[in-house]
């Protein structure tokens, strides 16, 4: 059973992050799962900087052709270093919260591809008096729907995109207003999630009818 986890990264930053629980018709028992991986961030100020995110989630190990198998749980939680943080804390920026997309890619037995998006949301986050810190981003794993049967793979895909709102104490912003920060799969990380056995049928269950 494999489980994804995308920080989305956030701060995704960075950062990209929500959780969602659901079951997957058809599914089998579900597993958690997780993978680090580090983006690399165009930060306001600073440039680019390295931004380490573990994403993580819930996914069966089985499913069956034409049923909806659910990742569920997914989150992302990236850890922003000190050097972004200093920028905030100059800025007297208090807490940090926004939204972000990142995405999904599952391929069935045929190699056939599909690719999800995955909205999430960073919720409010202090800023630390010192040091770095651990931006939370959950978010909803659209249904995915395997049209063959095999091993189906999962991936995700090497690029996200967040919209961060840094506040001061009395909740107005700071002279970075709100910003959006894109971010890349630095060369050589995995982007291997997990695989799911996708079977015609199982007991108890038909395949969907599709047309």
């Amino acid at each position: 059973m494999r489980t994804f986890r995308i920080l989305f990264a956030g701060a995704a930053a960075a950062a990209l992050f929500l959780g969602a629980s659901a079951t997957a018709s058809g599914a089998g028992t579900a597993d958690p799962v997780s993978l680090s991986v580090t983006y690399t961030c165009d930060f306001p100020l600073i440039g680019k900087q390295d931004l380490p995110v573990k994403i993580s989630g819930t996914m069966p190990d089985t499913a069956v052709v034409g049923q909806p198998t659910t990742v569920a749980d997914y989150e992302a939680d990236a850890t922003v270093h000190e050097a972004i943080t200093d920028v905030l804390r100059q800025l007297e920026a208090k807490t940090v919260e926004g939204t972000g997309t990142a995405g999904v890619k599952a391929t069935d037995g045929a190699g056939v591809t599909r690719e999800y998006e995955v909205d999430l949301t960073v919720p409010r986050t202090p800023v630390p008096e010192t040091g770095g810190l651990v931006v939370p981003a959950k978010g909803a794993v659209p249904p995915m729907t395997a049209d063959n049967p095999g091993v189906a793979r999962f991936d995700i895909t090497p690029n996200f995109a967040t919209t961060l709102t840094p506040k001061k104490a009395d909740g107005s912003l700071t002279d970075l207003g709100t910003f959006t920060l894109n971010c890349n799969l630095k060369p050589g990380e995995k982007t291997h999630l997990g695989d799911v056995l996708v079977t015609e049928s199982v007991a108890g269950h038909q395949p969907a009818t599709r047309e």
